[in-house]
């Protein structure tokens, strides 16, 4: 299956291999990476405390997990085609609203335009 804990696991090294080779996409030079690297590991959180990630962080990533999960095998577009037309674009709404909701509102430079 597609969750199975070796999928997990090759998914996991994915994300790691990806993250840190974005890191040195994004540096000047080598020396700069090397930089990042340090400076992540001596910042590292001292107290507990500082870990401490809020409730509705947890709740949007259960969201989007399980979303992911119902909708593996199945397109948004086809689960909602099978409801009453009230329900589905009371979706269609709520989409939106969220869309514009937690749009960015600054001006951020296309970053190849920065090369």
């Amino acid at each position: 299956s597609a969750y199975s804990a070796g999928h997990l696991l090759l998914a996991l090294k994915t994300f790691f291999l990806v993250t840190i080779l974005w890191v040195f996409f994004r540096s000047q030079s080598f020396g700069d990476a090397m930089h990042i690297f340090k400076l992540i590991v001596q910042n590292a959180p001292s107290e507990p405390q500082q870990l401490l990630i809020p409730l509705s962080t947890w709740i949007f990533l259960l969201l989007f997990i399980v979303s992911d999960v119902f909708l593996y095998k199945r397109r948004f577009d086809s689960w909602v085609a099978g409801m009453h037309y009230l329900l589905r674009w009371t979706i269609y709404g709520v989409l939106l609203f969220g869309i514009v909701a937690f749009a960015g509102v600054e001006n951020f430079p296309f970053i190849y335009f920065q090369f």
